[in-house]
């Protein structure tokens, strides 16, 4: 996979840098829209009905094959797992291209994503599922909404997912790539209902605010790189 040093490969016209933020911006309004549906039903009973239903659902299909196996991929979502995949990616992304900008891109995407998320939850102050349906040790007094391993997941595995769109020239590597790593991220998410650490509209909700900063970095990244660009 070949990674070029600048966001912006060919010099754009402005009606097409501006068309592409414009989507940006679209898909990130309809996100808003999703999230507060989500957020201002929270204590809602057709909320609660759908959360519990869909959960049942998950729970009832739980087997010792399948609860190791969400194991494993919950932890692709969390803070030692980036720890460790950041440094991999980022000298991927070195030895391509004599570069750390997109590691550094990617690091402070995922940080940021993660003190977001932190926020919210405190604002929203959602209590997680009953520790009865629990099959993972959670810290006491965390909380639920939205689904922190969801959004920074969207988030983090979401720009490598831009990445691989943007620069790999390969079309079977591009597919490969962008649909295992799409592939992930709903398993992340799915694995934190199954796992009986999240509601369903946590994870939902998680990955809709995931993805709305995803666009709003991207949009940001290449605003900057644009300038650069034109002024050259």
């Amino acid at each position: 996979m070949k990674i070029n040093s600048c966001f912006i490969i060919k010099r754009p016209s402005s009606l097409t840098f501006a068309f592409s933020i414009f989507i940006a911006g679209l898909f990130c309004v309809l996100g808003l829209i999703l999230f507060t549906q989500f957020s201002s039903q929270l204590h809602s009973s057709e909320l609660q009905a759908f959360d519990e239903q869909l959960s049942k659902r998950i729970i009832e299909g739980r087997s010792t094959f399948l609860t190791r196996a969400m194991m494993v991929i919950t932890s692709l979502g969390s803070a030692t797992a980036y720890f460790i995949i950041i440094p991999i990616v980022g000298w991927i992304l070195y030895r391509n291209d004599r570069t750390w900008a997109h590691s550094i891109e990617a690091f402070i995407i995922l940080v940021s994503g993660f003190l977001i998320n932190l926020a919210l939850k405190f604002y929203y102050g959602r209590l997680r599922p009953d520790e009865s349906l629990q099959l993972i040790a959670l810290r006491e007094g965390s909380l639920s909404f939205p689904s922190g391993h969801s959004m920074t997941a969207m988030a983090f595995y979401g720009f490598l997912i831009y990445l691989v769109w943007q620069y790999t020239r390969t079309k079977i590597k591009q597919v490969v790539f962008i649909s295992t790593l799409t592939f992930l991220i709903l398993l992340i998410g799915f694995s934190r209902v199954y796992l009986g650490a999240h509601f369903p509209s946590d994870v939902l909700a998680g990955f809709t605010a995931g993805l709305i900063w995803l666009l709003v970095c991207i949009s940001i990244l290449r605003f900057y790189h644009f300038r650069i660009l034109r002024s050259h």
